[in-house]
C-alpha cells in the first residue's frame, strides 16, 4: 500500500497498481507438418497506475479531488512472424521460399500524468530473405589449356604446390551468403498539455502536438568467396522517410526541399533517404608456399545523414530552390601483410635435404644458431644455412594505409566512387569545389621477428613507424610521425642454476630490453610549430622459483627523454620498480589444528618516480632545468588467505604514499586494513552413470 516501506524509509504515500499478462500461440502447428511452418503469435498487455494519498509535496488529500487526472501507463502489443523451417524438395521453390520470413506487429501505448497525456499507435511489417546458396563452381583452367600448360612447364615447376593449386583451382560464381531485410513502420503520436491538474470541459479545446512517423528501413548483405583464399562483400543499409510532404515539415521551405528530394519507382513513391550506411570489404590470402604467406585487406565505409533542419538555397537560373544538406563521411583502409618463414624457405630451396645435420634419420637440432648435432663431422654449407634458418623465427611485415574525410551539412550528393572508397587523398578532401571539414591521410609500417640463441635465449626485434596528416577547415594542417627503433628484447627462459643452489632455486627466467622512440608533430605548414620528443626505455624482469614453493618476481623500467616545443626544450626521467613474493606454507604447530589448510601469502612493494623539467638558458652561470613535474609514489601490500571448511578467509593490508616535490609539494598517505570471507558451496556431485 501507500504506507508500506522499510522501517528506516520515509513513506511516499503512493500506492502502485501493476498488471502484466502475455501469451504466445504457435499457429504453425495447425498446418501440416510437411510444410515446416513456424508462425508464433505473441500478445502482451501491461498496465501500471499510481493511487496517491496526498498530492506530491503537499498535505492535500487526493481523494478529495475527484476530477484529478489519473497517473499511469498502459501498453498493448501484438506480433506475428512466419517462416519456413524445413528445406523444400523442389530447388526452384526452395530458392524462392526457403529463407523468407514475414513479420507483422501492432502496438498501442498511453502515458498519463496529472497535467500531461501521451498516446501513440503504430503498425510494423517486415520481410526478410536469408540464404546460403549451394556452391556452384567451374574449372578455372579448362582441360585442353591445362594440358598445354603442363606440357610447357618443366617437371620441377609443374610439381610445385603453387602450380598444382593454380591448375586444380575452381571458381565459385554463386554468393556465399545473401540476405535482405526490409521493415515498414508507421506511427501516430499525440501529446496533450493541460493547464490544470483537474479534468474539465476545457480539455476538449486542447490541441495535441502531433508527431507522425512513417518510414522504410532496408538492409542488404552479400558475400562472395570465388576462391578459398579470396572473399569480398558489401552491406547497404538505407532509411527512407515515407511521410507525406504536407506532414513532414512545419515550414514551407522544408516541404519544398523534401518534395525535391523524394524519388519514385514505377509510379510508387519511395520517399526520401534520411540515412545511408555502405561498407565494402575484400580479403585476399593466397597460398603461395609454406615459407611465404602474403595477405591483402581492403575496407571502405560511407555514412550519410539528412534532416529537414539543414537545407540550402540553390540558384537555378533566375530562381532558387531549396535542397536538403548532407552530413557524411567516408574512409578507406588498406592493409598488406607478408609472413616469411626462413626455415621453410631453406627446405624449399634444398628440396627438404638439410645436409650436414647428422646421420640419416636423425632429428634436426633445435639448440639455436647454427648448432650441429654431430660435432664429429664438419657441417656442410646446407647444414649451416639450415641451422641459421631454424634459429630465425617467422618474419612478419605489415603495412597500413588509410584516408578519410568528413563533410558537415553540404548540398552534395557524393559519387559512387567516393562511397566505395576509391580515389586518391585529394578526391576525398575536395568534392565538386567543396572542401571537407576534416580530411586525414594515415600510414604505418611494422616489422617483427625473433632469433633463438643457445642456452634457451630468445631475442625479439621489432620496428614500427607511423605517419599521419590531418587537414581541418578550422584547425588547419597537422602532421604527426612516430618511429620506434631499435626495439629489442632479450628473453632467457631458463637461467642456469649452479649445482649447489639447485636445492634452493628450482628455476629462474629473465628478460631485458631496449626501446628508442622518436615522435614529432607539426601544426601548420612545413615551417609551423613543432612538438618533438625522444624517449629511451630499458625494461627488466626477473622471476625465480624456489624449491620451497616460494616465488619471487622483479619488474622495472628506466626511461629518459627529451622534448622540444615552441616554448623551449624539456627533459624527463622515470623509474618503476616492483618486487613481489608469493607462496604457500602451513600454519605453525600451535595453529595447525585451527588452520589445517595451506596459507597463501603475497607480499608486494612498488616504487614509481617521474621528473619533467624545462631548460632555462637565461640563468647566469649556465643552463638549468626547472622541474614542473616531480613526484614519487610508493606502495606496500600484504595478503594472507586460507580455507576453513567451506569458507575462505583472509587478511589484507596496504600502505600507499604519494609525494610531489614541486609547487606546494602536496602529498598524501593511505593505510588500509581489512578482513574478508567467502563462502564456497557445492551445488551437487556428479556420480558415475549420470546420477547426482
Amino acid at each position: 500500500g501507500a504506507l508500506f516501506r522499510a522501517m528506516n524509509e520515509t513513506p511516499d504515500y503512493q500506492a502502485a497498481n501493476d498488471l502484466s499478462v502475455g501469451a504466445t500461440l504457435q499457429l504453425g502447428r495447425l498446418a501440416p507438418e510437411a510444410w515446416g511452418l513456424e508462425a508464433p503469435v505473441t500478445i502482451s498487455h501491461t498496465r501500471s497506475g499510481l493511487d496517491p494519498t496526498f498530492l506530491e509535496q503537499s498535505d492535500v488529500r487526493a481523494d478529495r479531488l475527484p476530477e484529478m487526472r489519473e497517473t499511469g501507463s498502459r501498453s498493448t502489443r501484438l506480433a506475428l512472424s512466419l517462416r519456413k523451417s524445413t528445406p523444400s524438395e523442389n530447388p526452384v521453390v526452395g530458392a524462392l521460399i526457403d529463407g523468407v520470413s514475414l513479420r507483422l506487429g501492432y502496438h498501442s501505448t498511453a502515458n498519463t500524468a496529472i497535467m500531461t497525456e501521451d498516446r501513440s499507435e503504430g503498425f510494423e511489417a517486415g520481410v526478410g530473405y536469408d540464404r546460403r546458396p549451394e556452391a556452384r563452381t567451374f574449372d578455372v583452367t579448362p582441360g585442353p589449356i591445362e594440358a598445354v600448360v603442363r606440357g610447357l612447364l618443366p617437371r620441377a615447376v609443374e610439381e610445385t604446390g603453387f602450380v598444382r593449386r593454380l591448375l586444380d583451382s575452381r571458381l565459385r560464381w554463386t554468393p556465399e551468403a545473401l540476405s535482405v531485410t526490409s521493415t515498414y513502420r508507421s506511427q501516430e503520436a499525440l501529446s496533450y498539455r493541460y493547464a490544470s491538474i483537474l479534468a474539465s470541459s476545457a480539455d476538449a479545446e486542447v490541441r495535441p502536438i502531433e508527431s507522425p512517423r512513417e518510414g522504410l528501413e532496408t538492409t542488404a548483405r552479400i558475400t562472395f568467396r570465388p576462391f578459398a583464399s579470396l572473399s569480398t562483400g558489401a552491406m547497404l543499409s538505407s532509411s527512407r522517410d515515407l511521410l507525406p510532404t504536407a506532414r513532414a515539415g512545419s515550414r514551407a521551405v522544408e516541404r519544398e526541399a523534401i518534395r525535391a528530394a523524394r524519388t519514385e519507382l514505377g509510379g510508387i513513391d519511395l520517399g526520401w533517404e534520411r540515412q545511408r550506411l555502405l561498407t565494402t570489404h575484400l580479403d585476399f590470402r593466397p597460398t603461395i608456399g609454406g615459407w611465404l604467406r602474403p595477405s591483402l585487406g581492403y575496407t571502405a565505409r560511407y555514412r550519410a545523414d539528412r534532416s529537414p533542419s539543414y537545407l540550402e538555397r540553390v540558384a537555378v537560373g533566375s530562381d532558387t530552390t531549396a535542397t536538403l544538406q548532407r552530413n557524411f563521411d567516408g574512409d578507406r583502409q588498406v592493409t598488406r601483410g607478408l609472413v616469411i618463414d626462413p626455415s621453410a624457405l631453406v627446405r624449399a630451396l634444398t628440396g627438404g635435404n638439410e645436409g650436414g645435420a647428422g646421420e640419416e634419420g636423425s632429428a634436426p637440432s633445435h639448440g639455436g644458431l647454427g648448432q650441429n648435432s654431430n660435432p664429429s663431422r664438419s657441417p656442410s654449407p646446407g647444414g649451416v644455412l639450415a641451422g641459421l634458418a631454424r634459429a630465425v623465427e617467422v618474419i612478419e611485415l605489415n603495412w597500413f594505409d588509410g584516408v578519410g574525410s568528413r563533410f558537415e551539412w553540404e548540398a552534395i550528393d557524393p559519387s559512387l566512387r567516393y562511397q566505395f572508397g576509391l580515389g586518391a587523398f585529394d578526391r576525398f578532401r575536395v568534392i565538386g569545389g567543396d572542401t571537407a571539414a576534416s580530411a586525414s591521410d594515415r600510414g604505418s609500417f611494422r616489422a617483427r621477428t625473433a632469433v633463438r640463441l643457445p642456452l634457451r635465449v630468445r631475442v625479439d626485434v621489432a620496428y614500427a613507424e607511423t605517419e599521419s596528416e590531418v587537414l581541418e577547415l578550422r584547425g588547419g594542417r597537422r602532421t604527426a610521425g612516430e618511429r620506434s627503433w631499435p626495439d629489442v628484447r632479450f628473453n632467457w627462459t631458463e637461467l642456469p642454476v649452479p649445482e649447489p643452489l639447485k636445492r634452493l632455486i628450482a628455476h629462474g627466467s629473465a628478460s631485458a630490453g631496449y626501446r628508442r622512440s622518436l615522435r614529432s608533430s607539426i601544426f601548420g605548414a612545413a615551417d609551423g610549430q613543432e612538438w618533438a620528443g625522444e624517449e629511451v626505455a630499458v625494461p627488466l624482469q626477473i622471476s625465480i622459483g624456489f624449491g620451497s614453493g616460494l616465488s619471487g618476481t622483479y619488474s622495472g623500467q628506466l626511461s629518459t627523454g627529451q622534448g622540444r616545443d615552441p616554448t623551449g626544450e624539456t627533459e624527463e626521467e622515470g623509474a618503476q620498480h616492483a618486487v613481489q613474493l608469493a607462496g604457500t606454507f602451513n600454519a605453525p604447530g600451535a595453529l595447525r589444528e585451527s588452520l589445517p589448510a595451506p596459507i597463501h601469502a603475497s607480499l608486494r612493494y612498488g616504487r614509481q618516480l617521474r621528473t619533467q623539467c624545462r631548460l632555462d638558458t637565461g640563468t647566469a652561470g649556465g643552463t638549468t632545468c626547472i622541474p614542473f613535474v616531480d613526484y614519487e609514489n610508493e606502495e606496500f601490500s600484504l595478503t594472507l588467505d586460507t580455507t576453513l571448511s567451506q569458507l575462505t578467509v583472509g587478511f589484507q593490508m596496504s600502505y600507499i604514499d604519494r609525494q610531489s616535490h614541486v609547487g606546494t609539494r602536496t602529498g598524501s598517505s593511505q593505510f588500509q586494513l581489512g578482513l574478508f570471507g567467502e563462502f564456497n558451496f557445492a551445488a551437487g556431485t556428479f556420480l558415475a552413470g549420470g546420477g547426482r
